[in-house]
């Protein structure tokens, strides 16, 4: 059944409507290098957007500016919703340094990275064992450094992803050869490239390390955090891979992966993903309710339960799917084409819905949404397609212009989505052009997905009753009658679940441990297909 989806801006009198699908901005920013790094996003509970990478030189953002230490250095650029600059910072030594991944929550701004030689990072400065170590950092909200941890061995380190739980933990995933300390604590591969799961507290002390590895190359690439704090991740191996108590093998000779942890570190399972040629790239991510979207590149065949995904020959396709929490299929979907087709980034939203970009050379298909190729001789175009919790592609739209490259993605409650990438030439983001400059420069946009319908297109009156706002330590809500089967959350504007329940159509619910800021109070039916949203500001 079509999802109904009303939003009512409940801070003032007046029915709010979205802004249509589309760019709503865009900029060129930062100063990059081909082929070294790439810029990494997220959003806070008030939509602001966290822009974090390299830079050579100058990195510049509207009028803030920074200079490099020599080498690359590493920049944190922090956007409002609009896409003005609020602050910039940076750190770095002499050498190369990276930022791989970045998160927020109310605690802070947290990064992950690596770096060859030395490094300054706030107050600490970090030397590196041999060749590349990595680090992890935390800032608070306005960019002032509160700590960094620091860890290596004689051989190069990978530090791939990181994420946040509810309670203020960091959970970073890599890879590392022979061995690797983190601290006090070293862990040894079992061939030639073994996997590190490692959780942090809040401030910044090992909690527990965990690893994953075979006989040959094994690497991590995303991960994820549910409401729990229960732990996904994705990676590829070579011939074996022992995770947990499972043994995961593949003739192939790449497999590729996903595994669950609990809060505590305990392997729960893995899954592997079925077929041939398939990359080594791959994407997990947590729904609002536990369940998790699993991504991935291949080139020839993929099986998931009964959907048989056939690349054809020469080219990368896409697969798309999602699992229950225990790992169980719901669907699975094929973003196609006659020329390849390469996923780069997701990002799961506030209505357990999905978004993913990437490149694509030729006409593409996902389900029934296409979207034309414009350029030619070889030039790769942007997508970015929305796919609902059922698995139906619900929206499509593409960046336009040689050369143009997209590495990370965000969404937050307020039907906002921000894209970033790098550039050459000019790059079209339909009416919208930014100008190409000598070299590949860093690009940062703001897009409306056309989410979320007000209640004057729908042609309905405003049902559910939210109140006092601005809300203090309770938040009341009542639809005009009893409804049994309805179930509530209460959703922060990065898209995690604060709170949920069921209800009858009404409710109180102690707000008193959550910070101020803007919410998204949903009041839905699973069953019936049907809900109702509204956003309230909590003092």
């Amino acid at each position: 059944m079509k999802l109904l989806i009303i939003i009512i801006i409940a801070i003032f009198p007046f029915t709010a409507v979205f802004s249509q699908p589309g760019f709503d901005w865009a900029q060129a920013c930062g100063h990059p290098f081909y082929g070294e790094t790439k810029s990494v996003l997220t959003t806070d509970t008030e939509g602001n957007v966290f822009m974090a990478g390299s830079f050579i030189e100058t990195a510049v953002f509207g009028a803030e500016s920074i200079t490099s230490a020599g080498g690359t250095d590493i920049y944190i650029a922090k956007h409002n919703a609009a896409g003005d600059v609020l602050w910039l910072l940076g750190d770095g030594g002499a050498d190369y340094d990276y930022i791989h991944d970045i998160s927020v929550d109310d605690n802070g701004i947290y990064t992950c990275g690596s770096f060859y030689g030395t490094i300054n990072i706030g107050s600490e400065t970090f030397v590196s064992q041999g060749s590349q170590d990595i680090f992890v950092s935390r800032y608070d909200s306005e960019g002032n450094f509160l700590w960094a941890k620091h860890a290596g061995s004689p051989k190069t380190d990978y530090i791939n992803a990181l994420a946040t739980d509810p309670y203020g933990n960091m959970l970073v995933t890599g890879h590392y050869y022979d061995s690797i300390a983190f601290g006090d604590t070293t862990i040894y591969s079992a061939g030639a490239s073994d996997i590190f799961l490692a959780k942090y507290n809040v401030a910044g002390e090992l909690i527990w390390l965990r690893q994953a590895g075979g006989s040959s190359s094994d690497q991590s690439y995303s991960i994820s955090c549910d409401n729990d704090g229960n732990i996904i991740f994705t990676g590829s191996f070579f011939y074996d891979l022992q995770v947990g108590d499972t043994l995961l093998t593949t003739l192939d000779p790449t497999g590729v992966f996903m595994a669950r942890f609990n809060n505590e570190g305990v392997f729960q399972y893995a899954i592997q993903v079925d077929g041939n040629g398939l990359s080594a790239q791959s994407f997990a991510a947590f729904d609002n309710t536990g369940d998790i979207f699993f991504t991935g590149n291949f080139t020839d065949q993929v099986k998931f339960g009964p959907y048989l995904f056939d690349a054809g020959a020469f080219n990368i396709d896409i697969f798309i799917t999602k699992h229950t929490a225990n790992g169980e299929l719901l669907w699975a979907d094929h973003g196609y084409g006659a020329g390849s087709d390469q996923l780069k980034a997701v990002a799961s939203g506030p209505l357990n819905d999905l978004y993913i970009t990437g490149h694509f050379l030729d006409t593409i298909h996902f389900s029934d949404l296409t979207l034309d190729y414009t350029l030619c001789c070889g030039s790769a175009e942007i997508f970015m397609i929305r796919y609902t919790e059922d698995g139906s592609p619900a929206w499509g739209d593409q960046i336009t212009g040689e050369r143009g490259m997209v590495e990370s993605m965000c969404k937050n409650a307020n039907d906002e989505l921000f894209v970033s990438g790098m550039f050459q030439f000019d790059l079209a983001f339909g009416d919208i052009i930014i100008q190409s400059s000598d070299s590949y420069s860093s690009f940062l946009t703001g897009v409306a997905t056309g989410t979320y319908t007000s209640i004057d297109e729908f042609g309905q009156e405003q049902t559910l009753k939210v109140y006092p706002i601005p809300a203090g330590d309770q938040l009341y809500f009542e639809l005009p009658a009893e409804t049994s089967g309805l179930s509530y959350e209460l959703i922060d504007m990065t898209g995690r679940r604060l709170l949920e329940g069921s209800t009858s159509g009404s409710g109180k619910l102690d707000i008193s441990g959550i910070p101020a800021g803007q919410y998204l109070l949903r009041v839905y039916s699973a069953e019936e297909g049907m809900s109702e949203s509204r956003m309230i500001l909590k003092q």
